[in-house]
């Protein structure tokens, strides 16, 4: 199952399978929340370059790693 995220020009959004659009709250530079799940953080991994290459979907302190999918 893909939950792609975009970048609108409102901020990033978070794509449900079902195909509404969740909005994401930033938290820092590379961490952010989903307004309505307060224990749901999502955390962006950069390379040397800047590219996120993967992200850390944390749920209730469940954390799963999804590899960037280009």
């Amino acid at each position: 199952v893909a939950w792609p995220v975009t970048r609108e020009p409102t901020g990033l959004m978070l794509r449900h399978p079902q195909g509404y659009r969740v909005p994401l709250t930033p938290e820092s530079e590379t961490q952010f929340s989903v307004q309505g799940f307060p224990t749901l953080k999502i955390d962006f991994q950069r390379d040397a370059g800047g590219k996120t290459t993967a992200l850390t979907w944390t749920f209730n302190g469940a954390a799963t790693e999804a590899k960037r999918a280009d």
